[in-house]
């Protein structure tokens, strides 16, 4: 934050061109310093926490005043955006234009980094024999390409069709998801990590019976735990992504092309979304019908399959480019 405050504080003060600019860059400016007051409290307590205390329990508020400086940026942002800037005037007096070609490139990138830490959680877990090891890590791998795949297809081959183009909403909606997204990519693939590492647990387990008491929770209860993790990241994973394919044409234009040129609803149309929130309903309940981890990742790469059959059809149906059928 403080790098940030520095960089835009230097804009304002050299920079050569509109006022949109430097208006930006204060905007920028106090946005980061409300942020990055928790950041520095975090920082200090941690210190404190490091240096001078000497108990070994868990202190959980730094990590909450960092996410407090996250959600702080996050609403600051929102206030500038939807009440200062409209109050002030025109949008464009007071905001730089954003190179939206290089910006969603680098949401591209991003995706990929998210993807890349999912395959790396299951490639950095030492190896173990048994069929359960290698359903966990080849449908680990199978999910994380299909969900590369969901997320290229359902991005617009013009830039023109992106929903930061469409409206300041859309725009805010998609970035708002992609966080999201993220979020649940990497708890996916964690989750899979998990999996691996309570089949080495268990085959040690076998050969000393005593490292279960010395644990804080069972190798059952850390079963559930990580069953549930795994299902509510494919939920948010699918749920998400939905909601950025969405937000390109926007929720009414959608359900608008649901309807045949009579008014009827088109049956197909109606059938391929009911099956698409159907899936997200399997995907956040699958810990609910089993715990036993292979069958779960077996399970989850078939709802994926399936999620990525429906979603193709979706597009097909309801194309994000305007001149072209469906994305990229």
């Amino acid at each position: 934050c403080a790098k940030k405050m520095g960089r835009q504080a230097d804009v304002q003060a050299n920079i050569q061109g509109g006022d949109e600019a430097k208006h930006n860059a204060r905007d920028d400016y106090h946005r980061k310093a409300a942020a990055g007051a928790f950041f520095l409290l975090a920082g200090l307590w941690a210190g404190y926490d490091y240096f001078f205390v000497t108990s070994t329990a868990a202190n959980d508020i730094p990590i909450l005043l960092c996410f407090a400086g996250f959600l702080c940026d996050f609403a600051v942002r929102i206030y500038q955006s939807v009440v200062l800037v409209p109050r002030r005037g025109h949008y464009q007096n007071y905001r730089v234009p954003v190179n939206l070609e290089f910006m969603t490139h680098r949401f591209g990138e991003w995706v990929m980094l998210m993807l890349g830490e999912s395959i790396l959680s299951l490639l950095i877990v030492a190896g173990s024999k048994g069929l359960p090891y290698f359903i966990t890590f080849y449908t680990g791998i199978l999910s994380v390409t299909l969900f590369q795949y969901m997320y290229f297809r359902s991005q617009p081959v013009d830039i023109d069709d992106h929903a930061m183009r469409r409206s300041a909403f859309a725009g805010f909606s998609f970035t708002v998801m992609i966080i999201v997204f993220s979020g649940a990519l990497i708890v996916f693939g964690g989750s899979y990590k998990l999996i691996l590492v309570q089949y080495l647990d268990e085959q040690a387990l076998a050969k000393n019976s005593q490292a279960e008491s010395q644990r804080a929770y069972s190798l059952q209860q850390r079963q559930v735990r990580i069953a549930n993790l795994f299902s509510w990241s494919l939920a948010f994973s699918f749920a998400s992504l939905g909601a950025m394919t969405t937000s390109h044409r926007g929720f009414s234009a959608n359900l608008a092309r649901c309807r045949l040129p009579n008014g009827k609803w088109d049956p197909l149309s109606v059938a391929v979304g009911v099956v698409h929130v159907c899936l997200f309903v399997v995907a956040a309940t699958l810990s609910r019908w089993t715990t036993q981890l292979e069958v779960l990742s077996a399970l989850g790469l078939l709802v994926v399959v399936c999620q990525t059959m429906v979603m193709t059809l979706k597009l097909k149906l309801f194309p994000i480019s305007k001149t072209s059928h469906g994305g990229r």
